[in-house]
């Protein structure tokens, strides 16, 4: 075991000893700290506050979802909220209806947009506001058909695989119950920086 740990010494001092891997070593450093923060950076033109209090903000909001099932009631409320917009009213705008009524119910929008969007169309604001009780209740059967599609549009699945990933899906328990995952997300954003420097320090 010695012999070993003394042959990896041996191969990283051999490593370390070209300026070019510790240059690149250094900008993938920089470059990790600065994903960290480039997403708090600057502030909102609109609102005037500062990325890093948005984020609070949404967090805050995020968080008084926890624990509660995504279903069809919690679809409705959102879309009432939303309902409560003037027309030309949309995120982020300095709007003090939308930030009082609709703005804690972002991460619900966000949430449920891909499931509701027909090929071609986005689900905007106003199919929110339109959204009705029937289509509501039927969150899951939309979203199981808009993640087929997908799957089925991506040439590195077959059939089977499909079908696999559908059976899957079907087993896992609905309706879903809201957490707050905004911490992976940021953490994922910056994945490929810091799997260069493990995959570096694994040689």
């Amino acid at each position: 075991m010695n012999n070993f740990w003394s042959l990896v010494g041996f191969e990283y001092k051999k490593i370390f000893v070209r300026k070019s891997v510790l240059i690149a070593l250094l900008l993938a450093l920089i470059a990790t700290i600065f994903s960290v923060f480039a997403l708090v950076m600057g502030n909102n033109p609109n609102t005037e506050t500062s990325n890093y209090e948005e984020m609070l903000i949404d967090k805050e909001y995020s968080f008084a979802f926890s624990g509660k099932p995504l279903d069809g009631r919690l679809i409705l409320e959102a879309s009432k909220a939303y309902q409560t917009l003037p027309d030309g009213v949309y995120p982020d705008s300095d709007n003090s209806v939308y930030e009082k009524y609709a703005r804690p119910y972002r991460s619900i929008y966000t949430l449920i947009d891909s499931a509701y969007a027909e090929p071609g169309n986005g689900f905007d604001i106003k199919d929110l506001q339109e959204l009705s009780e029937e289509d509501a209740n039927r969150f899951y059967e939309k979203r199981i058909q808009q993640y087929r599609i997908h799957l089925e549009n991506n040439p590195s699945f077959t059939k089977k695989n499909v079908d696999r990933i559908i059976e899957a899906d079907n087993q896992v328990q609905k309706p879903f119950i809201m957490e707050y995952t905004g911490g992976y997300e940021r953490f994922f954003s910056f994945s490929t920086t810091n799997a260069f420097i493990v995959m570096f320090l694994i040689a």
